[in-house]
């Protein structure tokens, strides 16, 4: 008996290793993705990795924040 039929005689549908890898590749990278931001929102605001929007602009009086937290 040919066990790569199943009982209907059609062949047995699997999907590759390499669409397989695929997907948990993606699902790996979404999981890193909503970790890290869940993780982020947790530092306080100055540890924080910098965000895609950028930053409300400063005053010229406060000059660099950076300078002054030193």
């Amino acid at each position: 008996m040919d066990m790569s039929k199943n009982i209907l005689g059609a062949p047995d549908v699997k999907p590759s290793y390499a669409s397989t890898l695929s997907t948990k590749k993606s699902f790996v990278q979404s999981m890193n993705a909503t970790v890290f931001q869940r993780a982020s929102n947790l530092l306080p605001e100055e540890d924080r990795p910098r965000s895609p929007t950028p930053p409300p602009k400063e005053t010229k009086d406060e000059g660099n924040s950076d300078m002054s937290r030193q």
